[in-house]
């Protein structure tokens, strides 16, 4: 635990790591016989210090040496989409992104959607999962053979990030995010070539900026709604930084004007547990909504998510294609057929 311990002392005496400190010192934060009071130690001064682009990028490339792998590129094909937030918004809201990212499927887009249950809201993406009848336990055979059949596949973090277990404990005794809080949305096993990422804290969106354009990603867009939502809000502008291996620049998307829907007050998303959330989500799906604003922020989410990963020309016709293949009842029947598999 050398390397752990003089990335501690450096940090103690207000000193930057460089890279291959930092790679070292995440290896032995990582091993499972690392005292957890170096874990907390490191993980505090981390936080202390301030999140950079290098600490998340060397905590994201460490995660992904680890994580169990899913499937080549070959297998996956040039294009895969992953849609995911940070959380942490207050929101309570039902689950949008994975909504969204079952639309954009059926729209035609390959998806390998990453995530986890709930940390800081009431439904995390497998919490609604699983209250849609999806397991999310399946084994990797199984989960590539779906991947095949649907171009869909939900990926449990925990089960693909084994390394990460001892951390669990720890992470939730300390009284504040720590750099693993940012690496969630990161470290999809699968590699996304394409990548609609939400943020709640706004000052965050450029750290995920620049880690995701030394990602290799293809095209991404980091996303946080001036009304404090990690996704696309139907209330407010959402400022969106579009990032692609040479450039990044800044997007205002406005729900009038950007997607041609009127302004809905985000407060009716607001659900009290994963069972309503996957009700409500459902009932749109079905066609027959419970609250517009439901139908509105998928296909919004949705709308962004086929534009990023080319099939839409712009917003505005994202929104027409996350409708006719909702009203289709494609993508209602791309989630049951996804119940099939056990």
């Amino acid at each position: 635990m050398n390397h752990l311990r003089d990335a501690l002392a450096n940090l103690a005496l207000g000193r930057e790591l460089t890279r291959p400190a930092l790679d070292d010192a995440f290896e032995d934060l990582l091993h499972p016989d690392t005292p957890q009071v170096l874990i907390a130690s490191f993980l505090t001064a981390l936080r202390l210090q301030g999140e950079s682009a290098t600490v998340l990028e060397s905590a994201v490339g460490t995660v992904l040496k680890h994580a169990l792998p899913f499937a080549g590129a070959d297998e996956l094909g040039p294009v895969r989409l992953d849609t995911c937030g940070t959380g942490g918004d207050g929101a309570a809201s039902i689950n949008i992104s994975t909504a969204s990212a079952f639309v954009a499927a059926a729209a035609g887009v390959p998806v390998v959607k990453h995530g986890n249950r709930s940390a800081t809201g009431r439904s995390g993406s497998s919490d609604v999962l699983e209250a849609l009848g999806i397991r999310t336990d399946l084994s990797t055979d199984v989960l590539r053979q779906i991947y095949a059949d649907l171009k869909f596949v939900f990926l449990f973090a925990p089960a693909f990030h084994p390394a990460l277990k001892n951390l669990a404990p720890i992470r939730k005794q300390l009284p504040f995010r720590t750099v693993f809080n940012l690496v969630g949305p990161l470290a999809n096993p699968a590699r996304p070539t394409h990548q609609l990422l939400g943020v709640a804290d706004h000052q965050l969106a450029g750290l995920f900026a620049r880690v995701l354009q030394k990602s290799g990603v293809e095209r991404a867009a980091v996303i946080s709604a001036q009304d404090g939502l990690d996704e696309v809000s139907t209330a407010a502008p959402t400022r969106a930084l579009l990032v692609t291996p040479d450039s990044t620049e800044e997007l205002l998307w406005h729900p009038e004007l950007t997607f041609g829907t009127e302004l809905m007050e985000t407060a009716g998303l607001r659900v009290e547990s994963a069972e309503e959330s996957a009700r409500r989500i459902r009932a749109v799906f079905e066609g027959h909504p419970e609250r517009a604003v439901d139908e509105a922020a998928i296909v919004m989410n949705a709308a962004a998510a086929v534009w990023l990963a080319g099939k839409a020309a712009s917003p505005m016709e994202g929104m027409a294609l996350a409708r006719l293949v909702i009203r289709s009842g494609a993508v209602l029947d791309l989630l049951n057929r996804y119940r099939k598999y056990a």
